[in-house]
């Protein structure tokens, strides 16, 4: 039976490994941080992302934790309704929440924490005989997934023209417990808008005590030129504080301090997932703009995708099944791509787009 190596425990290793434990294969995972499962704030998950969940077994028990996002309203910060989308299917939850939930249903020995991956052994043929940690730990496999993220050092092994692109718009994200707010905008992803350009808050329950809220912004705007992270994080409270509300309550339960900056990147898509027999998911494999708000539901999508291949082209070699989950996933994961880049130019320049104002969302096909 072959060994499945995973490199990267967050949402979508995790989930890629659920698929695999499930179908008898074997598998072994390795995360480079400490089992922690309240890191992280929260986010949206789209209906093709609690699609890929119930394929492990986990939607309901998502649901029970989570909040249902029924319909997405976009705002001028006077509170005038510029557009209206309705949501079937999607919720709000917080990150070690989702996390926990996958940790806790897999067996506890699938998973090594603090295996900081280091770099590959090869075999003569080209293929990967062995992943290296940082440690001197040296796991030998038969097929081997980059689940490591952003960052990825496994990405390096199957293309080196890949460029991550730093994007002028960053985010702050908080959590905050309101739930009189969570009752008041239940089911509701709000987010309000500066007529003028580059700067937004956005807010939804994630679960019946919790939301999060976080100010989308242009570090290039003329009032943050020339400051500290932390002096851009008072000056944008001061500047919103005056928006419809919830927004003035939000920032006055916030702790400041608690609150965390999100430098946003892209990557322009890769020509290939995979090479030989190692493939990549989720972040590793594509970059996307957070505007899309389809990060996690597309490596949700890309774990089951990529898992299921594996199972059904078992008695195959390893690339038939890579190559087909390069060309399922890649189309939409290039799409998101592209409207994510013309969110970008959306929101730094409303004035200079003549088409009506898009809802700053990407929805699946599938």
């Amino acid at each position: 039976m072959k060994q499945h190596i995973l490199l990267g425990g967050g949402i979508a290793g995790l989930t890629c490994a659920h698929q695999l434990i499930k179908a008898g294969k074997k598998v072994r995972l390795f995360e480079k941080n400490q089992m922690n499962h309240t890191q992280g704030h929260a986010f949206i998950l789209m209906p093709n992302g609690m699609a890929a969940l119930d394929k492990i077994g986990l939607k309901e028990e998502v649901l029970r934790k989570s909040h249902s996002i029924r319909q997405f309203q976009l705002h001028h910060t006077d509170g005038t309704l510029i557009d209206y989308q309705k949501l079937n299917g999607a919720i709000g939850i917080r990150r070690g929440t989702l996390m926990k939930i996958l940790i806790d249903s897999l067996p506890t020995d699938c998973i090594q924490f603090e295996k900081g991956f280091s770099h590959f052994n090869y075999k003569k043929s080209g293929a990967i005989e062995a992943a290296v940690f940082q440690d001197g730990t040296i796991c030998s496999g038969d097929v081997f997934i980059g689940a490591d993220g952003i960052w990825s050092k496994s990405r390096q092994e199957v293309v080196n023209d890949f460029t991550l692109s730093p994007v002028r718009i960053r985010e702050i994200v908080s959590v905050v417990k309101a739930p009189h707010l969570v009752q008041q905008y239940k089911n509701s992803f709000l987010k309000v808008i500066n007529k003028r350009g580059g700067m937004a808050v956005g807010m939804l329950p994630c679960d019946d005590q919790h939301l999060v809220w976080f100010v989308q912004y242009d570090s290039h705007h003329h009032d943050l030129l020339e400051t500290t992270l932390e002096e851009q994080k008072e000056r944008l409270f001061q500047l919103t504080r005056q928006w419809c509300d919830p927004i003035p309550e939000l920032i006055h339960k916030t702790d400041l301090n608690k609150s965390y900056v999100w430098h946003t990147t892209d990557m322009p898509p890769i020509s290939t997932y995979f090479k030989n027999n190692l493939a990549l998911i989720g972040d590793a494999a594509h970059v996307l703009l957070t505007l899309t708000s389809q990060g996690v539901s597309c490596a949700l999508e890309d774990a089951i995708c990529l898992a299921n291949l594996l199972i059904e082209k078992d008695h195959l070699p390893i690339e038939v099944a890579f190559e087909e989950y390069t060309t399922t996933r890649k189309t939409m994961a290039d799409t998101y791509f592209q409207m994510g880049r013309t969110l970008k130019e959306q929101f730094l320049y409303p004035m200079q787009t003549k088409k009506k104002m898009a809802v700053p969302l990407a929805f699946s096909n599938s």
